[in-house]
């Protein structure tokens, strides 16, 4: 019921007003046509990666919170993810620290000390409680997900997993806690975990 009088809400706010127009701006695409594009991802790209859409966007260029397609229209971003979700897309004080990293050095393992590591590693242990001092650098949230599964089902030795029904929890390293079709594959169980 509650619903019903929000969405009718929201209908006659729209119904008395014109919709914002979206901006433009005047691209610098110069890469393949949307069906070129489509057609390229569907030759070479695996099926496993697949759109939830029938006709995708053709995203070429992203700036703080829009993303633009091939022919500049703009799009609010509410799906993107961990790396825009807090910092917005290609923020330019951001930006400008990644390629003053990257002029440096761009990756170094973790077998080898790096001061950048260490600085920041201290850092955030400092803003961590008493007794948090250690960090694990991953690289998506799909992979922090993977660390701490592993990590629950290592202390814990159990191997079930609760998650949210249709909740999305990461493609890579954590498909087996997604609920989405296609994407739920879970590891094969190690011995001496019992469920």
């Amino acid at each position: 019921k509650l619903f019903l009088m929000i969405t009718s809400a929201a209908r006659r706010a729209f119904a008395t007003k014109t919709m914002p127009k979206l901006k433009l701006f005047t691209p610098s695409y110069t890469g393949p046509s949307y069906k070129r594009a489509k057609k390229l991802r569907n030759r070479h790209a695996h099926p496993s990666s697949f759109t939830f859409y029938r006709k995708p966007v053709l995203i070429v260029e992203g700036r703080m919170q829009y993303l633009y397609d091939e022919r500049g229209r703009q799009y609010l971003d509410l799906f993107s993810g961990e790396s825009t979700a807090g910092l917005g897309h290609c923020h330019p004080r951001i930006t400008n620290k990644i390629m003053e990293q990257m002029r440096k050095l761009q990756h170094v393992t973790t077998d080898y000390l790096n001061d950048q590591h260490a600085l920041y590693a201290t850092e955030l242990t400092y803003k961590l409680p008493r007794g948090l001092d250690h960090v694990f650098f991953v690289s998506s949230s799909s992979e922090a997900n993977a660390l701490a599964t592993n990590l629950a089902r290592l202390a814990t030795n159990h191997y079930p997993i609760i998650t949210l029904r249709n909740g999305y929890h990461g493609a890579h390293g954590s498909s087996h806690l997604t609920s989405i079709s296609g994407r739920n594959q879970d590891i094969p169980r190690t011995q001496g975990i019992e469920q």
